[in-house]
């Protein structure tokens, strides 16, 4: 399952102000997210799916995800294709 990212407004269509506000939700958004990513891959791992999805440590996992989630939509990779993902 993977959450959806709401449509943006370009930044060209801001006004000033809106544009403030905007990049300050924006930092405070992504402080949010970063904390959680965290709190997930440290989930993972004391789970023990780290290993269990092919990545030898938890800094590995992310990295061998994005490889093979952008490899999958081509026929060139050698990113291992986990049991699950």
């Amino acid at each position: 399952m993977l959450m959806e990212i709401p449509q943006l407004r370009p930044a060209c269509r801001h006004s000033d102000s809106e544009l403030l506000i905007t990049i300050d939700t924006v930092e405070a958004a992504r402080d949010t997210l970063d904390s959680y990513r965290l709190e997930l891959l440290a989930d993972l791992d004391s789970r023990g799916l780290t290993r269990e999805l092919g990545a030898k440590d938890t800094t590995e996992l992310p990295a061998l995800r994005c490889i093979w989630l952008l490899g999958s939509s081509t026929s060139t990779t050698d990113a291992p294709s986990p049991r699950w993902w």
